[in-house]
């Protein structure tokens, strides 16, 4: 999965799951999407039309955690953080509910190859699809 060896080969470290606006994963995903935001707004600015690879999925799943965010710019104390936060989001609103039915396809017809890869954070992702928030 080229996504995510790309993640590990720049060295930035990015759970797929979100654990919600009080867990100290979020605002360490906050500070990793400032940090690297040129790689994140390239990454979200290929918009995703359907969910055909395991790359695609792992997009997906990229996009979904930042959309979770939202609810989190309220408590950056920084306006261009909040902005870098916002930009990232609205490259992504428009596409990701539209492609539902792809990834329930998706993780369906692929459940085998999801979790032979060695990726407990994409197995944890993958169990916990209906609690996404899309």
């Amino acid at each position: 999965m080229a996504v995510l060896d790309d993640l590990k080969e720049k060295k930035i470290s990015f759970s797929l799951k979100y654990f919600g606006k009080k867990d100290l994963d979020t605002p360490y995903t906050i500070k990793t999407l400032i940090d690297n935001y040129t790689y994140f707004m390239d990454l979200v600015s290929r918009h995703l039309e359907s969910i055909n690879s395991m790359d695609d999925y792992v997009r997906w799943l990229i996009n979904n955690k930042i959309l979770n965010l939202k609810e989190c710019i309220p408590l950056i104390i920084d306006d261009n953080n909040q902005k870098l936060i916002r930009n990232l989001i609205t490259r992504i609103e428009k596409n990701q509910s539209k492609l539902i039915g792809d990834i329930v396809k998706f993780i369906n017809h692929n459940i085998l190859d999801i979790f032979e890869y060695d990726s407990f954070d994409l197995h944890e992702a993958t169990l916990n699809f209906p609690e996404m928030s899309i």
